[in-house]
Formats: C-alpha cells, sequence, structure tokens
C-alpha cells in the first residue's frame, strides 16, 4: 500500500499480527522520495533503518537502531510511530524504542 501524506509532527497507529511471516516493514520516505527509512518490527526484534538514497547502492542500507523483543505469532500488537522533529519513537505491546537525533545527509 502507498499512501502519500506529510507529517512533521504527528503519529501513524496501526496493529500487526504475524500469522507466520517472519516481519513487518513501514517505509517513509522524504524529500519527494529521494530518500527514505524503514521501521522493521518481527517478533523477536524492533528496528529503525536507514534505506540507500536516490542514487545510492542497494548496500548503502544503514541499521541506525534495533531493541530485542518476544512477541507472540499469533496475537494482534499495537504500533504506534510519533514523530516530533528529528525524532521518532516507536511503541510496541506496551514496550517502547526510542530513535533520537535521526539525521539523513547525502
Amino acid at each position: 500500500m502507498h499512501v502519500p501524506f506529510s507529517i512533521t509532527d504527528g503519529t501513524i497507529e496501526y496493529e500487526i499480527n504475524f500469522r507466520g511471516a517472519d516481519r513487518t516493514s513501514l517505509r517513509v520516505e522524504w524529500g519527494d522520495r529521494k530518500g527514505s527509512f524503514r521501521v522493521e518490527v518481527s517478533r523477536t526484534a524492533l528496528g529503525l533503518a536507514k534505506n540507500p538514497s536516490q542514487g545510492e547502492a542497494k548496500d548503502a542500507a544503514k541499521s541506525i537502531a534495533r531493541k530485542p523483543m518476544a512477541l507472540d505469532a499469533s496475537r494482534w500488537y499495537p504500533v504506534r510511530i510519533t514523530f516530533k522533529g528529528t525524532e521518532a519513537t516507536v511503541q510496541v505491546f506496551w514496550e517502547s524504542a526510542g530513535f533520537r537525533n535521526v539525521k539523513v545527509a547525502k
């Protein structure tokens, strides 16, 4: 699903259920789609990664943060991503991991 919208300070909320899947990934783009990062939620970890920017090699992806978790495969979990300036906070199943001072540069 691709939904274009602009957000500076705000929240994205959704629920996930793995049902046999290994992980979910939410891609967030910026700068007229010239750069992006992704929030990955798996049964064993929550992660934030910078995707390669336009013109960069595919191996330019970079892990920014990772937090171990233990989630059940058949349960629904609420996910909330809150954006405030250069900070993003991700909450899953009443636990949270914060990411601060996320910076992207060419």
